[in-house]
């Protein structure tokens, strides 16, 4: 009998500290936001949370421009005045559809060793960020082959960009800059190169990117 009892004293102890337990959680799952008292038990929320409002869709794009064509010819007037478009690498697509490139490039031509350039590649694939970061990697490696690197940075253009730019390192008189660029399922890359300055090249590579962005479609 004495066992019985303390078993029952037991268990009606235990009843009312989970009754205490409970009355704690539901006191503490009261908040006050904003003066108003929001009980925040047994609700549904309707607030948006910023983890939901990241995640709007991004472009995609379908279908790409003749070569050249990419670049307006009021940009290609006012970087590269007088250059000629050469597509001839025309537009490579993947078998099944999925991935599709265009290649051209502009050249002012001349008699110094190195002309005015705008060197394009643009991409559309469902890949697109892994294209970017490949394609980050190459010019990063790539560019101070031929240039000494002043500026190496993110920018904003599209979802990611990435300029590096800098005096080149074989004519002290030319300067270049490079941008690898997505936007949804496309990726651009960007390489401008010619007699002028840092900021200026950069500039021009900046505003060829995000004319290229504006003419897909």
């Amino acid at each position: 009998m004495g066992v019985s009892l303390a078993r029952t004293q037991a268990a009606q102890l235990q009843s009312t500290a989970a009754a205490g337990s409970r009355a704690f959680r539901t006191a503490a799952a009261v908040v006050v936001v904003g003066g108003v008292v929001a009980a925040l038990t047994g609700c549904s929320s309707t607030t948006t949370s910023a983890t939901q409002q990241a995640a709007a869709p991004t472009k995609t794009y379908s279908a790409l421009p003749e070569p050249c064509a990419v670049i307006s010819p009021q940009v290609i007037d006012t970087y590269a005045a007088g250059a000629t478009c050469d597509g001839a690498s025309g537009s490579t697509a993947s078998q099944d559809g999925s991935e599709r490139v265009i290649e051209p490039s502009w050249i002012v031509s001349g008699a110094f060793k190195d002309p005015t350039s705008i060197r394009v590649n643009v991409t559309l694939s469902s890949a697109a960020p892994t294209i970017f970061a490949d394609e980050k990697q190459a010019v990063l490696e790539s560019f101070p082959t031929f240039n000494t690197v002043q500026t190496s940075s993110a920018i904003s253009i599209g979802d990611q960009a990435y300029i590096l730019s800098g005096p080149s390192s074989i004519n002290t008189a030319g300067a270049a800059a490079h941008i690898v660029a997505q936007s949804g399922n496309a990726v651009v890359v960007v390489k401008f190169s010619g007699f002028t300055d840092v900021q200026t090249s950069a500039t021009a590579a900046e505003a060829v990117a995000n004319d290229i962005l504006a003419n897909l479609r």
